[in-house]
Order: structure tokens, then C-alpha cells, then sequence
């Protein structure tokens, strides 16, 4: 178990190094942008799907 959260902290600081440590943000697509009714319930498009914003 040690290993493994030593592998973990690894990982970490190679992705750290190599992408930095500011978050990337990506636009939401088009496709999933604004609302949807479902049954009387308005939720956002990118929620609905997996049933969130419910």
C-alpha cells in the first residue's frame, strides 16, 4: 500500500512538471450549452445526460 501512494506522488509531480501547476480550462462545446425540460424540469444540457441538475 505504501508503494502504491509513493507510484501516486510520482505521477503527481511528473504531470506537475511536465503541464504545470495552473489549472487548464477548456470552453464548453456548443452541443452541450444551455438548457433542456425534462418533464417540466429545466436542467442544463451538460447535466442531463448523466442526471445532475436535477
Amino acid at each position: 500500500m505504501l508503494a502504491t501512494f509513493e507510484i501516486t506522488l510520482i505521477l503527481n509531480n511528473a504531470v506537475r512538471f511536465i503541464w504545470g501547476p495552473g489549472a487548464l480550462f477548456a470552453k464548453m462545446p456548443s452541443v452541450l450549452a444551455g438548457q433542456v425540460s425534462i418533464g417540466g424540469v429545466f436542467s442544463y444540457r451538460y447535466g442531463a445526460g448523466s442526471g445532475m441538475g436535477l
